[in-house]
Formats: C-alpha cells, sequence, structure tokens
C-alpha cells in the first residue's frame, strides 16, 4: 500500500505550489482500494497505519507549503499547518471508509476542500 501511495504522491511535483493537489488522488486510491484501506486505515485497523500515513502526509505537504511561505508571512509554522491539513484529510478519509457513504471520491475531495481550503488560503 505505500508505494502505491507513494507512487500517487510522486506524480504530484513539489514544484506544484497548490496544497490541494493530493487530496483527490487519495481519495480516488482509496476509493480504487477501498478494502485494502479499510483494512488498514478504518476505526478496526488500529492507529498504526494511520499514524504513518499522516506523517508521510505531513511530509509532502510541509513541502509544498514551504513554498507557499517564502512568498507570505505568517506566524504559522508549515509543519503544524502541513500537520493540521494532514490530519484533516485523515479524518475525512476514515469517516468515508468507516461509514460506507454513497459518496464518490471526488465529492468526498469537494466536501473536504470546501471545509479546509478557504481557512488554510486566508493565511497563506
Amino acid at each position: 500500500m505505500r508505494t502505491q501511495f507513494e507512487e500517487h504522491l510522486i506524480g504530484q511535483s513539489v514544484n506544484n505550489t497548490s496544497p490541494w493537489s493530493f487530496s483527490l488522488s487519495m481519495f480516488r486510491h482509496a476509493q480504487s482500494q477501498r478494502p485494502l484501506y479499510k483494512a488498514l486505515a478504518g476505526k478496526q485497523a488500529g492507529n498504526v497505519a494511520l499514524a504513518h500515513l499522516q506523517k508521510y502526509l505531513s511530509v509532502f505537504l510541509r513541502d509544498h507549503l514551504k513554498l507557499q511561505f517564502s512568498k507570505k508571512k505568517t506566524d504559522i509554522p508549515p509543519e503544524i499547518l502541513a500537520h493540521y491539513i494532514a490530519s484533516s484529510f485523515i479524518s475525512m478519509l476514515t469517516w468515508w471508509l468507516d461509514n460506507d457513504p454513497p459518496y464518490s471520491a471526488e465529492q468526498m475531495n469537494d466536501f473536504y476542500r470546501q471545509l479546509v481550503q478557504p481557512g488554510i488560503e486566508a493565511i497563506l
């Protein structure tokens, strides 16, 4: 799973300064591998896989955000902002996997971005 996850994220260039480039790809990957994700990241799986996923995603986002931070001044360190974005994403992904709602990956991505993106962009 980690290899597949990395392949999806590596396709997202660090030079792409949008911290939102990861979410749709991740929701689609989770949708295509739903049983695997449920086993590793659902509420029955425990926290080990989720902690690794969140850490990896935080590092990926931090690298993207550092490019943004060089353009604007903010009091929030990029590590904290990356952790917030990653943890909110992991929370929504886990909810989606655990509840089997009828929402597509695209819809979940739209919901996620509507909830998180305005606040983040206000400080960037």
